[in-house]
């Protein structure tokens, strides 16, 4: 692994161009109201097998972008904040974090028989 993926590369990879157009085009898929507002609650991010993401009041949790620090949960969509983006919050070393994730060896799995 040489980065820790973020929401913009998940995007990315799956023909987005950012993941904020992902997260509006999944909100209407679903048809969950999204208003485009930022709410004063706050998220924190956290890398979970290489990726950053946000966890969701409602349990739920989704990929996030320190370029775009918003959250919205595909599972609920954040149904008891109105649409509104959630602010997520990235630790202020994230960059010394990242790296000292990157810097730790990969265990893989036995392939099952």
């Amino acid at each position: 692994m040489d980065k820790i993926y973020t929401g913009n590369d998940k995007a990315h990879e799956i023909g987005y161009d950012s993941l904020r157009s992902m997260i509006y085009d999944l909100a209407r898929q679903r048809g969950f109201k999204l208003t485009g507002k930022i709410s004063r609650d706050k998220v924190k991010a956290r890398i979970d097998f290489g990726r950053w993401i946000a966890d969701c009041p409602c349990g739920g949790a989704g990929y996030v972008d320190p370029d775009d620090p918003i959250f919205w949960c595909g599972s609920c969509g954040n149904k008891k904040h109105h649409g509104d983006f959630l602010t997520v919050i990235f630790p202020k070393n994230r960059e010394e974090i990242e790296n000292e994730v990157l810097a730790r060896p990969v265990r893989l799995l036995p392939e099952k028989m």
